[in-house]
């Protein structure tokens, strides 16, 4: 397997996202059924140097795309709370487990956590997610909870106006930008899994 690829555009091509999801679902059906080799294996064929390409790739463009844009004004985040489990599921099913930005297929942390018990020497886990310590799996296919507007620019908390499922690296590389299509107006969408 390949990193991710990019046109002659230097648009996002079909890459290492869109096998990571068949990997993790066959892992967690070889660990249930008791085959434990079968899903080391699984874990193992995560071409985690693609991953660590595609979220450096990623991160380069959007930093280039704005850095003549002015930085947002961060308020403080001392008053800001979490949105509770049953809110964030809410959101992940209304979006299909499905990254609004980009169209990755994301994965609940807890199915990451329970793998990363199951088979540590395979896919590591590290409390804070250090890079180095934590798979790269983490940083790219965990399912997040994005707020458009983000509350540290005064957006709502709101199911249906301003949160979507995002995933990971989008949520990450996004910050507190208003919305993704202003921070990567010069990138370009990527495309969907089996478009590009």
């Amino acid at each position: 397997m390949t990193g991710a690829a990019t046109g002659s555009d230097g648009r996002w091509g079909v890459a290492a996202r869109d096998v990571v999801p068949g990997r993790l679902e066959d892992a967690v059906h070889a660990a249930v059924a008791g085959r434990h080799a079968d899903a080391m294996a699984a874990l193992g064929a995560i071409d985690v140097r693609a991953l660590a390409n595609e979220r450096r790739a990623w991160q380069d463009a959007v930093r280039q795309a704005t850095a003549a844009l002015p930085r947002p004004v961060r308020r403080s985040t001392r008053d800001l709370r979490t949105a509770p489990a049953s809110r964030e599921l809410e959101v992940f099913r209304r979006d299909s487990w499905t990254c609004c930005y980009c169209g990755r297929l994301t994965v609940a942390s807890d199915v990451l956590r329970v793998l990363s018990m199951l088979y540590p020497q395979v896919l590591r886990f590290h409390l804070n997610w250090k890079i180095g310590e934590c798979h790269l799996v983490y940083w790219v296919q965990t399912a997040s909870l994005d707020h458009v507007v983000p509350l540290a620019r005064g957006g709502g908390d709101d199911v249906e106006g301003n949160t979507v499922t995002a995933c990971y690296l989008c949520n990450d590389t996004k910050g507190t930008w208003r919305t993704r299509r202003s921070a990567t107006a010069s990138v370009g969408p990527r495309p969907r899994a089996g478009t590009g």
